[in-house]
């Protein structure tokens, strides 16, 4: 239940339509890449509340249809399963076997040889039913997979030490060998997940994204919320006594203003308005 289209995640947070575009397009930019000098890793974070878990779900539903998705798992503090890393790698595998089907015999093989590989490392998990499998496919027919891996919440992971080995495990995978994947994790920047995308000498590099209170954030909030109340006036059961200038733009701004940057404030407040 923790991939993007699970039944368990029903109606999961999504991008506004028409915001978030300069920050879509820089992740679409970057997995998309050719270019061998670009980091396989992107860090995607800021506070709560930012749209962290709104814009992963927009990428993977998105990348999902083009058939460039290769896995996503999304954390989250408070459903069993999804707040450690007991099923990470198992899911991320499951769903490679479907994306990259080249792989889904040879991840199948390595489960067969091993049954005891679920209760091994993560890293472990990850080099055998993840790297190997990969790695042995001909590599004439790697240009044509599916490239992203995204991983939301990280911070929702219990333990300060499993979210380094998650982060550690995944970069170096994706540095280490030849297989064309890339790496979005989003998260909050608690202190263990910053330590160590900062470790001076890991083998591995990344690009970062950070989300906050900046111009385009204001702008996506405002327009949010415009199009939120042109939807109360068009569907409430009393829209007939909505007045003509209800909203005012000075309402508007306040709430804007009070929103701070942050999408939860704004999506809050439409849902107590409606």
């Amino acid at each position: 239940g923790a991939f993007h289209n699970s039944g368990e995640r029903f109606n999961p947070p999504k991008c506004h339509p028409k915001t978030r575009i300069a920050i879509l397009n820089t992740i679409r930019d970057w997995y998309r890449s050719e270019d061998i000098s670009v980091p396989r890793i992107m860090w995607l974070y800021g506070p709560a509340g930012s749209g962290k878990s709104a814009i992963s779900q927009s990428m993977a539903e998105e990348c999902h249809k083009a058939g460039t998705l290769a896995a996503s798992f999304f954390f989250s503090r408070t459903a069993l399963g999804r707040n450690d890393a007991s099923r990470l790698v198992a899911t991320i595998a499951h769903q490679i076997a479907y994306s990259i089907t080249d792989a889904q015999l040879l991840i199948q093989r390595e489960i067969e040889n091993d049954p005891m590989v679920f209760s091994k490392s993560l890293a472990t998990q990850l080099y055998q039913l993840v790297a190997r499998p990969l790695c042995a496919i001909t590599p004439d027919t790697s240009g044509c997979w599916p490239k992203l891996i995204i991983i939301d919440g990280l911070d929702e992971c219990n333990g300060g030490e499993i979210q380094r080995a998650i982060i550690s495990s995944f970069a170096s995978m994706a540095t280490q060998y030849s297989i064309p994947l890339r790496i979005m994790i989003s998260s909050r920047p608690e202190q263990s997940i910053r330590g160590t995308f900062s470790l001076p000498d890991k083998n591995w590099t990344y690009v970062s994204l950070v989300l906050g209170d900046n111009y385009e954030s204001t702008c996506d909030i405002a327009l949010f919320l415009w199009d939120s109340f042109l939807d109360i006036r068009n569907t409430h059961v009393l829209k007939l006594y909505i007045p003509e200038k209800w909203p005012s733009q000075h309402d508007v701004d306040i709430l804007v203003q009070k929103s701070s940057g942050q999408f939860i404030f704004a999506s809050t407040a439409m849902r107590y308005i409606k």
